[in-house]
């Protein structure tokens, strides 16, 4: 009696189990980001599936199949000139075209009506390489 009542209780905690598993994902090759965490652990977590000197292409298509994320992927672009670095020497700044993807977002504070949008932005060279990575937080407030 007691062995057939466990054993019915272990099979309905592991179809419980598969059930929160299959409805959060779990297992299916998708990279969540922790994007309510520090723009710094977004940006290492991302740097371990789209480290520097990754080509466009493969960062394209990580986003597209394996990234949970918006589905609109936004491209930019910065021209290149000149700048004053932090002691007043001019350094040059090099062109790059952007990417850029809503990773997550979530509503601030309790009790004021802002929301938070977690963005994540590939930066490339002119032969399509990865050079910098930033996340960025936008907040919406009336």
């Amino acid at each position: 009696m007691w062995r057939s009542l466990i054993t019915a209780m272990m099979i309905t905690a592991g179809g419980i189990l598969c059930v929160s598993c299959c409805a959060l994902g779990v297992g299916d090759g998708k990279v969540r980001v922790p994007y309510k965490r520090s723009e710094d652990a977004i940006r290492t977590a991302l740097l371990r599936y789209t480290p520097m000197g990754t080509a466009k292409g493969e960062v394209v298509k990580f986003i597209r199949t394996r990234l949970v994320c918006d589905d609109t992927i936004r491209e930019s672009m910065r021209f290149g000139g000149w700048e004053r670095n932090g002691s007043g020497k001019l350094v040059r700044i090099e062109p790059r075209s952007y990417l850029s993807v809503e990773v997550g977002n979530y509503p601030g504070v309790y009790g004021f009506p802002i929301h938070v949008y977690v963005w994540a932005e590939w930066g490339f060279d002119d032969g399509g390489i990865l050079k910098e990575l930033e996340v960025k937080r936008e907040i919406d407030a009336p």
